[in-house]
Parts: C-alpha cells; structure tokens; sequence
C-alpha cells in the first residue's frame, strides 16, 4: 500500500497524540518508521516531544532511526532533553546520539541536558573517563572533554560548564571527576599563571590605594602650590611625606587606566547572554529600554534582550566603579592644583576615598574565594547574610507592629502617670515614633528600663511579651538559620568551592580571549595525543556528523593518576567501565516504568485528545 506525502506526514501528528494503536496499524500497513514532516522531523522526534514514551517505545522497536536530524539540525537528545523526557534521553544515548552534536543555531543537546536532565548529564560524564593501561597503583586516564566549553561563534549561549556554575540545580555535576579534572587542566595551562599575577597586581594597587586614603586628610592649600598638608602622627613627628605622596598618587593613576583597559577587554569578550523580558513588570521594561533585542535561541519567539555576561558579575561592576572613582579624584587634584583653590570639600573628598577602600579591600573576598580553605567558608558567609534578610523581613513585622503599640500607649502619657508618679521617662522613650523604634530595640537587646512600664498595665504587658518573643524566639531563630548554613557548608565544601572556583576560570577565560585559550588547549592535546598514540588529528571531529554540521573538535586528555587518591565511588565506576552508568543506572529503570504506566493509560489512545503546539 502505497501512502501519499501528505498522509505520511500526519504520521507525525498522530504520534505526538499518543495514538498506539493508530500508528501500530499505520505501521502495519507499510508506512515508513521514519518518514518526515515539512520540518525534517520523525515520528519518534514528535513523540519524544510530546513525551508519549509509549508510542517512544514502539517506534524504537519498530527499527525507528534515533540519529535522525531534522532540518533545524536537532537530534532527539535537543527534543528530549528540553522537555524533561528522561526515558527518550537515555534510549537516544544508548542508540549511539552525539550530544555533542550542534544544531542550526550551534546549540549543543549537551547543554540542554546539563540545564534540564543534570542527573542524566552525569550518566553520559561517566562514559566520558576510560582507564586506558594500569602500571602498579597509577594508570594511564583518557577524559574526553569535547562539548564542556563549546559555545556558538556569537557567544550568546552559556556553554555546558558555564550552566554548571551559575546554575544551582547542576551544581553537583562540578563534583564529577571529568569536570574537577578539567577544571584542573585549565588552572595549570593559564588559571595558576594569570591568577598570581592578577594578586600581585591587586596588592600593589590595595597597598597605593589605602596609603592615598590614609594620608588624604590636608588641612589647607598652600599658596605655592603645595596641596597637601599632612598630619602628623603622633607628638609632632610627620613620617608621611609629600615626595612619597605625589609618588604614590603617580603610580596609582596609569595602574587604574591599564585595570580599566583590562575590563573594557572583558566586556568586550565576555559576549552576551539572553534574557526573557515578557509582561508589563518594572525591571523587565527597564531591560528593554537599556538592552537590545535579540532572537530567541530557544526558537521560541519569546520577547529576549541581549544582557552583556560582564554587567552579571557584581564584582566586574564594583572593580570597574572603584577604578572610575580613582580617575575621578585624581582629575579633582589635578582641577585643585590648577585653580589653587579647593573644588569638593573634605566630607565629600573622605566620603568617596572610603568607598574606594571599601571596594578594594572586599575584592580580596573574590580573590581568596579561589583558594578551596576559604572558597566554602565564602559561600557560606554569602548564604547566612541572604537568609539573615529573610529573617529581618520577618522580624521587621513584628518590631513594627510592637513599636506602634507601645508609641500609642506610652507616647500620650501624661508627665505624672496614674498613681501620681512622674511619667516623664516613659514619655521620652516613646514620645516621638523614632524615639518608640529605638526604645523597642532596646528592649530587644534586653537593654530596656523596665520602671519606665511599670504605670501602665497594657505597656507592662507589652514590654514582656516583645522580651521573650524577640529574645527567646526570634534571635533564636536566627542563631539557628546560621547554625543550619554553617553545617550545610561543610558538608557541600567541596562543591561549594568549586562553583567559585570554576567561576573564576571562567572570568579568567574571559579576560584572555577564547581564542587564547583554545591555543593553549590544543598545544597541550598534541602532547596528548601524542602519549595516547591516537591516529585522529587534533581538530577533526570525533564523530561521524551529517553534513550539515561543521564537526566539534575532539577534545581528548591523557594523564596518569595514583589510583589510591580516588575517591571511592569513582573507583567502582572505573571497576564497571566507561559505559557501565548508562547500561545499568537505575534512571532507566525508571523512566522505563513510566513509560509502561502510560502504555497501560494510552489503551484506547483513539479517543484521547491531544493539543498540538
């Protein structure tokens, strides 16, 4: 039986409903398994979509050809894994699809797994690490790191490594031995080179900075020209000196112009990010206004505004603001010493320096945030101060609330209370609503008068109720959040410490260049490949592609490792074999028991109604 093009693609649509039975018949009666639709897409590429794991499973079973590509270049992987079908992922690993592999837009189904599937992102990691030869206790490691920094030529999307660090649903995938050790390949090709000279650097700029802060206090301008007039620190002995002044002041400035030279260029390599600005909120009308727009990578027409990656680093935006600020003063001195006179006051001069100081001391935080001693110990200092802001919002509820009361009840009370005692106190501690507020903290602090109270029952009652809720309840509250933080930081120390570690090598890919870095990187493959004895060129793609794709390079490491410093779940992975996580992990299982308890719903899939999309 023959079937028209027209027919042939409706198979698509019958699939994606979830018709079994229709598409077993269809199948019956010669209608080919991977016949394709106006898009290029399949039968199975339509059912994966629409997670009908069902009619999934006979189509794979039919002989359904699960590297198709369509003419978007998408593979099941790019379908399965934006919709969360775990069953469809693993059966397209298991039949040989490349989540390497680009698509039109140069996406990679890799990233999508990493953003929507990691605990399937870290089944297809373990196939990735193969124990090539063994000599005593160490052995002879191949990691394949191809697809982990690959990003299209525009820049616009996050590569798999990238949403590893800003995501915190994937975090745990920076704990997989593939990603630590390339993590470590890249500190010791670039990171341990860049990252001592960058410290150095900020030293000596800290060190300039708070010598020009310290001795920015002058007591008048001299006629001669002279600016400044130190003082003096103890008894009359001046050990600041103008000379060295004016020397640190010189090399402070062309040390700021090459820092902002350096973020210039790392703006201009940082590329941009897409953000969804849909509605009518506030922020995302400011997004629009500020950014421009851009295509939906995800080819879902949504309404997008390209976001430089810079401008979503705090500590890009208050290195960038500390240099600005240091021009701006330095051009002050310059105007003060040509006009002879002052152009901004003291007050404002000390306002400013100590806003510099303040940014630049705390950049260390981001410095020492890369060592793994302090790395964690920062991660958790930075979860306690956002649950203290939760918690404050909840204190402020009932601070307030207290405070109005004991304003209304003690604010109006008359110099002599009730048993002709002098109400004066009581008065003065609540008499104003700004007076009320800083009484009420007092009491919180248990630092409150409680004679002032004693007059009026109500205010008794509420001195002691605000006592034991606030000291007893609330601060103990908040010594608990902390408590939790502080233990859940130890035990994730590990991961704590490389999200910002592996944020900083990613700033510091930035800040280099990718081509830089891929030069590095492939110097360091040839070596590679070298000791693996590989035939394959370095560049030319591991994988059999259609032509329609340009091949992603080959990214192939050989190192030897001491098996003893293994941690023990990865030596019994190397036990399996490379392929053993996606043979046997218990995920399948599951999402094949889903598949079966939709089978069993789908039995009279002819009179179930589907909406296509």
């Amino acid at each position: 039986m023959e079937f028209p093009a027209g027919r042939m693609a409706a198979v698509g649509k019958v699939a994606s409903r979830g018709h079994e039975a229709l598409v077993r018949r269809l199948l019956e009666l010669g209608c080919p398994v991977d016949v394709t639709d106006d898009y290029g897409s399949t039968p199975l590429y339509r059912a994966v979509g629409f997670r009908q794991n069902h009619v999934v499973k006979l189509l794979l079973a039919a002989g359904a050809n699960v590297c198709h590509v369509n003419k978007d270049g998408n593979n099941v992987i790019h379908n399965s894994a934006y919709v969360c079908n775990d069953f469809a992922t693993i059966a397209a690993l298991r039949g040989g699809v490349d989540p390497t592999q680009p698509n039109a837009v140069n996406r990679i189904s890799l990233l999508d797994m990493v953003e929507n599937q990691p605990h399937l992102a870290h089944v297809y990691l373990d196939t990735k690490v193969q124990r090539l030869t063994n000599y005593v206790q160490y052995s002879k490691m191949l990691y394949d790191f191809t697809g982990l920094d690959y990003k299209d030529a525009d820049g616009v999307m996050d590569s798999p490594l990238e949403a590893m660090v800003s995501k915190p649903t994937c975090h745990f995938l920076l704990s997989h031995m593939l990603v630590k050790q390339y993590m470590q390949w890249q500190w010791r090709l670039y990171g341990r080179k860049h990252f001592v000279s960058n410290l150095v650097q900020h030293l000596i700029f800290l060190v300039l900075v708070t010598y020009v802060a310290i001795t920015s206090k002058y007591v008048t301008l001299e006629p001669d020209g002279e600016l400044y007039e130190y003082p003096c620190c103890s008894e009359g002995s001046q050990v600041m000196l103008s000379p060295l002044r004016a020397a640190a002041e010189l090399l402070l400035v062309p040390l700021c112009a090459w820092n902002i030279w350096g973020e210039w260029e790392e703006y201009r390599r940082s590329g941009h990010t897409q953000i969804r600005v849909e509605g009518t909120g506030a922020v995302k009308r400011l997004l629009r206004l500020l950014f421009r727009r851009a295509d939906d990578i995800h080819q879902t027409l949504a309404t997008v505004v390209a976001v430089p990656r810079y401008f979503l680093d705090v500590w890009n935006i208050a290195d960038l603001g500390a240099q600005l600020l240091i021009i701006a003063l330095a051009a002050v001195r310059v105007a003060e010493l040509a006009e002879q006179r002052p152009i901004i006051s003291d007050t404002g001069a000390s306002y400013c320096m100590a806003v510099v100081v303040v940014m630049v001391w705390t950049k260390l935080l981001a410095i020492a945030g890369v060592f793994r001693t302090t790395g964690p110990k920062l991660r958790v200092l930075r979860r306690m101060l956002l649950n203290v802001l939760d918690f404050s919002v909840l204190y402020l509820l009932f601070f307030f609330a207290v405070s109005v009361a004991l304003f209304l009840v003690m604010g109006g009370q008359p110099p002599g209370g009730d048993d002709g005692s002098s109400g004066d106190g009581a008065n003065t501690a609540h008499g104003t609503m700004l007076a009320s507020f800083m009484s009420t903290f007092q009491i919180t602090l248990a630092n409150g008068d409680y004679q002032l109270y004693e007059s009026n029952g109500f205010g008794v009652v509420l001195y002691i109720s605000w006592t034991i809720l606030s000291t007893l309840l609330l601060l103990s509250l908040l010594i608990a959040i902390l408590s939790y933080d502080f233990q859940t930081g130890v035990e994730l120390a590990e991961q704590e410490w490389l999200v910002v570690y592996g944020g900083y090598l990613l700033r510091l890919q930035r800040l280099i260049g990718d081509e830089v870095v891929q030069r590095l990187k492939a110097e360091d493959l040839e070596r590679c490949h070298a000791m693996g004895g590989f035939a394959t060129p370095v560049g030319e793609a591991k994988t059999n592609l259609p032509a329609l794709h340009r091949g992603i390079p080959a990214k192939l490491y050989i190192i030897w490792e001491d098996t003893t410093a293994w941690p023990p779940a990865f030596r019994k992975q190397m036990e399996r074999g490379a392929a053993g996580s996606l043979q046997d992990d218990a995920v399948f299982e599951r999402a094949e028991a889903e598949a079966e308890e939709q089978q069993h719903a789908g039995h009279g899939g002819l009179t179930r109604s589907h909406v296509m999309v």
